[in-house]
Parts: C-alpha cells; sequence; structure tokens
C-alpha cells in the first residue's frame, strides 16, 4: 500500500540556529513603534472616557430630561467602556515590551525562546480581542431582540387601546 501524497509541501523544520531568526526578528522590530503607539493612544482614549464618564456622574443631574440616575448610568456605562480599552492596551504594551527584550537580547542570546515569548504575547492580544468581539456581537443582538421586543409589545398595546 503506498502512503498518501501530502496536498501542500510541508514547512521547513525549525531554525537550526539564533541567527536564522534575525529576519523574524528584524520584522518585529519594523512592528514594535507601531504596537507601542496603538498602546499609548489606546491608553489615551480610555483615559478621555474615563473622564467623559466621571463628568456625567457629576454633572448627569444638571441635565434636563436626564435626572441623577440617567447621568450615573450613563457614567458608569463610560467608566466601563474604558475598562474595554485598557485591557487590550495592556496586552498590546507586554507584546511591545517583550518585542524590546527580545531586540535587546539579539538574535544569538535570545533565540527561539525570546521569539516564542514576543509571538505569545502578540497570541494573548489577538484572543483577548476575539473575545470581546464575540461579547460585542452578542450584546449588539441582546439590544436589538430587546428593541425589537419591546416596539412589537408598544405596537401590540396601540392596537389593544384603539
Amino acid at each position: 500500500m503506498s502512503e498518501p501524497s501530502q496536498p501542500f509541501p510541508l514547512p521547513p523544520g525549525p531554525p537550526s540556529g539564533p541567527s536564522e531568526l534575525a529576519p523574524a526578528i528584524d520584522q518585529l522590530r519594523r512592528t514594535k513603534p507601531w504596537v507601542r503607539f496603538m498602546a499609548i493612544l489606546g491608553f489615551c482614549m480610555a483615559a478621555l472616557i474615563v473622564l467623559v464618564g466621571l463628568s456625567m456622574l457629576f454633572m448627569g443631574s444638571l441635565m434636563e430630561g436626564v435626572g441623577p440616575l440617567g447621568g450615573i448610568a450613563m457614567g458608569t456605562f463610560y467608566l466601563l467602556m474604558s475598562l474595554v480599552y485598557v485591557f487590550p492596551c495592556l496586552a498590546l504594551n507586554r507584546y511591545a515590551s517583550a518585542i524590546q527584550g527580545l531586540i535587546a537580547a539579539g538574535p544569538d542570546a535570545a533565540g527561539p525562546a525570546g521569539l516564542t515569548v514576543a509571538l505569545d504575547e502578540q497570541r494573548r492580544f489577538w484572543r483577548m480581542i476575539g473575545l470581546i468581539s464575540i461579547a460585542m456581537v452578542c450584546l449588539y443582538a441582546l439590544v436589538l431582540a430587546i428593541a425589537v421586543a419591546v416596539g412589537i409589545a408598544a405596537a401590540l398595546l396601540g392596537a389593544a387601546r384603539s
């Protein structure tokens, strides 16, 4: 019996030496400033959202038609949304720091272990983004279902009153 052929060629084996990692480390070195920039930008956005949330908490009672409970609810919502920004930014910052450590050690000292640490931080970031995306899609679906149910209930009540 003959062995089945591979549908695609197998990738080459692991690098035989740290110097073969130099091109991958160079690509990460070129990526690091953008990773760090996005982390800092995200922290700035989170801080801005916190300021908006705090202003909603303290000034919500002054807004006509909203009242103190509406201001508290809106402020709390903004403060919770700032957390959605902070955690991915922390992950991006850890990723940039892992790249920095890899660059500082150099390909000969860091070897595959340093590259693995940096790529694991990247994996953690994308896993977190995926989980947040799933949660947001579920939240949007829930809000949509509630809005449709409220609309149907309002239409049925309006029809019953006529």
